[in-house]
């Protein structure tokens, strides 16, 4: 059994995720992920908003995997939970310290992934064999940069969460990020993404939401 660890930019945080296996692993091209990367570049981390993904050359590297944490009472003290938008669903984590994207999930995965931006923070785990399995949101990106995108592999495309679009792809995605967690796993102190913020604020703030809508 293996587990890997998560780190801050400068080095101050560290989440531990129990299971290093990946679920999934996307790229994704909305709004909203652009949007956060730019936040995290504005609070500090010089790595969150690269120039290929400023000129849309490519989307955010997403990866998937089960909500098994464990998080020391010191990382705790440093992460800000953030949200959009009042009524956003998603809550991300980010390192007061250096502004570094720790974890983020969905309330759509039923409490059992978290979602980690490998180029945001730094991950103990090699990647080097763990292949795209999507494109996300493929309607929020330069329709002539996604054609671009599209010719570099066969890589399906979910374009915007509406199954009549997305018919083949989104199951399949939605069965990975709600698959039940191994009872191996759950039977190891653990915490839950979810449990992490329960009892704290959550900061509300839409900051660049034009600069990350403007395109070119």
């Amino acid at each position: 059994m293996t587990h890997l660890t998560l780190t801050c930019q400068c080095g101050a945080c560290e989440i531990e995720v129990l299971d290093s296996s990946v679920r999934y692993r996307a790229e994704c091209l909305c709004f909203d992920c652009r949007q956060r990367a730019m936040i995290s570049s504005g609070m500090g981390n010089l790595k969150a908003f690269p120039e290929s993904l400023a000129n849309y050359s490519c989307g955010s590297d997403i990866l998937y995997f089960a909500n098994l944490l464990r998080v020391s009472e010191q990382t705790k003290a440093k992460l800000e939970f953030r949200k959009l938008r009042e009524s956003g669903s998603n809550v991300t984590t980010y390192a007061r310290c250096c502004g570094t994207i720790m974890l983020s999930a969905h309330p759509a995965y039923d409490g059992k992934s978290i979602t980690v931006f490998p180029d945001n923070c730094r991950i103990s785990q090699s990647l080097v064999d763990v292949p795209t399995n999507a494109y996300l949101f493929a309607l929020d990106f330069p329709q002539e940069k996604f054609r671009e995108l599209k010719m570099h592999g066969l890589i399906p495309a979910i374009f915007s969460g509406d199954e009549s679009l997305d018919a083949v792809e989104l199951p399949k995605f939605m069965a990975a990020a709600q698959a039940a967690i191994d009872e191996i796993w759950l039977a190891q102190p653990h915490t839950t993404y979810e449990a992490l913020y329960a009892d704290v604020q959550i900061v509300v703030s839409d900051d660049l939401f034009a600069d990350s809508r403007q395109q070119y």
